[in-house]
């Protein structure tokens, strides 16, 4: 649809129309050029005047500034969007129904396309636009998923997001707390088997990953267990030399409750350098659904050398030695004790630097000092 309008009133036009039709008027009025033109003069002269009152009007009415509007109404499908889950989890709980599930998913996306633009998509690390599914994903991320949804059909006519998924997710947050738009509705479609299965599993093993040689550190082991109520099990630790395990340490559990969780503390020795392999294991129990969890492996690097400090004095003192023992006292730090008057060492090599009684009047370390600030090497003043 078309339509004009003006800045001005639409009376103006007859102004305009009026002003067209005087400037015709008063430049052919008595006008002599063409009346020996022939037979056809007076046609000629009557074509030029209408010619000249148009074009002026038209000029005229142009001052007013129309502007002309053009509407076109396109009616657009609202778009719903499919996601299905491909992770390994939600393949595990169809079973051998899955092939039946992919036609049934199929036989949904081609109903919905009558009456909406369908877009299919699969969650899994990422999401990625596919109409395939193969549940291989070893991962799933449904809050991200739906956050990118979002944002790919932003200011568009989003209507609806169906969400098929057997509900585990080991990325990202909870979708129920995700940052869902109340604009577009969410229908969830549950998957998978629902029956309550045994599981134990370690939920994270949590150690230090550097360590010095000849040092003992701890590592916590968190266990998690459903419905292993009245279960018992074993929770070993081997180190790994070599293709060939060595027992550490074990620990018997007895499970009392339908959800059990628990830490479990180690001591472990450093007395090797390099990466050391240890690796945490849960005896399986009558029935679990999967062994896969109950193993878990941490590498630690153990390493075989001090860290280096340099105690600069003005001049000597008994405090320097108590100083220098009582950090001495853990066997992971050397230091190295050096006065003013005879230093000439950059500190590059130091992981600390202590300054006793300095700046003094015999010897002031500012140029040193300022080294030390460019080193980013940690200074402290007594």
């Amino acid at each position: 649809m078309i339509s004009f309008s003006f800045q001005y009133s639409a009376w103006f036009i007859l102004l305009c129309l009026l002003i067209g039709a005087a400037a015709s008027a008063l430049l052919y009025y008595n006008d002599k050029t063409f009346i020996d033109s022939g037979k056809h003069s007076k046609l000629l002269v009557r074509i030029l005047i209408a010619m000249r009152f148009i074009s002026i009007s038209v000029i005229a009415m142009l001052l007013l500034s129309p502007l002309m509007k053009t509407a076109f109404n396109e009616t657009e499908k609202p778009i719903v969007v499919l996601i299905q889950d491909n992770s390994q989890s939600a393949g595990n709980g169809l079973g051998k129904d899955s092939s039946s599930y992919k036609e049934n998913f199929k036989s949904l996306s081609e109903k919905l396309s009558k009456n909406f633009e369908v877009k299919t998509y699969s969650a899994g690390v990422g999401l990625k636009q596919q109409n395939e599914f193969h549940f291989n994903e070893p991962g799933t991320d449904l809050s991200d998923a739906l956050n990118d949804i979002y944002d790919l059909y932003n200011n568009q006519n989003l209507g609806a997001i169906v969400l098929a998924s057997d509900g585990i997710y080991n990325q990202g947050i909870n979708p129920v707390y995700a940052n869902l738009n109340p604009m577009v509705p969410v229908f969830t479609v549950a998957i998978g088997d629902t029956t309550y299965k045994k599981d134990l599993r370690f939920t994270q093993v949590v150690s230090n990953p550097i360590v010095f040689l000849g040092n003992t550190f701890a590592v916590r082991a968190d266990v998690d267990a459903r419905y292993c109520n009245g279960e018992q099990t074993v929770l070993t630790v081997t180190q790994l030399i070599d293709n060939s395990e060595k027992k550490i340490a074990e620990q018997n559990i007895s499970i009392n409750d339908v959800n059990y969780q628990n830490s479990f503390d180690f001591a472990l020795n450093a007395n090797v350098s390099g990466v050391m392999h240890f690796r945490f294991t849960l005896k399986a129990v009558n029935g679990e659904v999967t062994t896969a969890n109950n193993v878990k492996d941490i590498f630690v690097d153990v390493r075989d050398s001090k860290e280096k400090i340099l105690l600069l004095a003005n001049s000597p003192h008994p405090d320097i030695v108590a100083i220098k023992q009582a950090i001495e006292s853990n066997k992971n730090y050397e230091v190295t004790v050096a006065y003013g008057n005879n230093f000439n060492n950059s500190g590059n090599d130091y992981s600390l630097v202590i300054f006793y009684q300095l700046p003094s009047s015999d010897f002031n370390p500012s140029s040193f000092f300022l080294n030390l600030q460019k080193q980013n090497i940690p200074v402290f003043f007594v």
